[in-house]
């Protein structure tokens, strides 16, 4: 086969998966309610750490054995991180009076499950009056699982004379897996107002000419571990107001050769005269592109924040005939609009500062 033919052939297959699809996509972004809506009277609160986490059985391996135990020196830091970046969090929160760090958590409530007792519950209500805070915000769960591999291999290293030269040695892969659980407890009415648990992997990688050289090369784990800890902490908080959400928006892109052309200028992010195209489609003599039209536009306006006048020409949309893509883009910006004045209620309440 010529190249000149293979070129054409090219093109001819570009071109028909081009005209296959009639629509495309454009990232929008939402606010969401927040996953945990606090009642306004909880405006003091309090952070116990009631993990308990499991000691990792030993290894007749000595490096796995030493990384087993540096896990447990580990804990202690990426819990205490876990529990200020919560912390830090809430006092970011305009709705909270007072956040405190509670030191010492009861025997009664270390690793406490999803059904606490009644003597549980009253010494969560003892720990809330000696304190003065309204519920408690418990890091229920952290626990870590390493796995270490070790292998051959070769690798660029330096000489004496600093000249890099590849050589044969061992590198070591550390897998950590730490796993946070959350959880918050009212005292009056002794429920359990959210639970949430998140998973996050830290690997290491060392390599040396023997496998102590390569757990050497490893260097420390002690700043990733409290990273994670403190993320898990500030994300926890962050479930207390809303959330931005990436929602992709289908639209049309054929038709007509203004769809086509407005799909032109959308391809260079031009949406001002992507806009301008669609307006001039809305008075075409074919409902169908007048439909496609309508619908597109009501995606330009949600795209630029104005959530109501998306709504409109949805609503406009869907009047001009049956279509599945149509009627289920106005069902979901009803549904965003039901959930706006929440929105806005825990927007106004959180007022998070930067």
């Amino acid at each position: 086969m010529t190249r000149s033919l293979e070129f054409i052939l090219g093109l001819l297959v570009v071109g028909l998966l081009s005209s296959c699809g009639a629509t495309s996509n454009l990232e929008v972004t939402a606010l969401e309610p927040a996953a945990i809506n606090l009642e306004d009277e909880l405006s003091c609160i309090g952070i116990i750490n009631s993990s308990n986490p499991e000691a990792a059985e030993n290894s007749k391996d000595n490096i796995t054995s030493y990384l087993i135990r540096e896990d447990s020196r580990l804990t202690e830091s990426g819990v205490n991180a876990a529990l200020n970046g919560l912390k830090e969090t809430l006092e970011a929160d305009a709705r909270f009076d007072e956040v405190v760090l509670i030191p010492e958590t009861p025997q009664v409530l270390i690793g406490l499950g999803t059904e606490p007792k009644q003597v549980a519950w009253q010494s969560i209500a003892d720990l809330c009056e000696k304190h003065e805070v309204d519920a408690i915000f418990a890091l229920a769960n952290y626990e870590t699982d390493t796995e270490v591999k070790l292998k051959k291999t070769s690798y660029l290293a330096l000489d004496l004379i600093r000249v890099e030269n590849k050589v044969r040695g061992h590198e070591l892969t550390v897998e950590t897996l730490i796993e946070n659980g959350w959880r918050i407890y009212e005292p009056k009415s002794q429920k359990i107002l959210d639970e949430f648990s998140s998973r996050e992997e830290i690997i290491s990688i060392g390599q040396g000419k023997t496998p102590v050289r390569a757990l050497e090369d490893l260097g420390s784990r002690f700043d990733d571990v409290v990273y994670q800890g403190k993320m898990s902490g500030t994300y926890y908080g962050s479930r207390l107001k809303p959330m931005e959400k990436k929602i992709p928006r289908i639209y049309f892109i054929k038709g007509s050769p203004l769809l086509e052309e407005a799909q032109e200028h959308a391809l260079n992010e031009d949406w001002d005269k992507v806009k301008l195209l669609w307006e001039k489609e809305v008075n075409n003599p074919k409902d169908r592109i007048r439909q496609r039209a309508c619908h597109n536009l009501a995606v330009w306006f949600e795209y630029n924040g104005q959530l109501k006048e998306a709504i409109v020409w949805a609503t406009k949309a869907h009047g001009l005939g049956k279509n599945k893509t149509t009627k289920g883009y106005l069902d979901s910006l009803l549904q965003r609009e039901s959930q706006e004045e929440i929105v806005q209620n825990q927007l106004a309440q959180t007022q998070y500062s930067d």
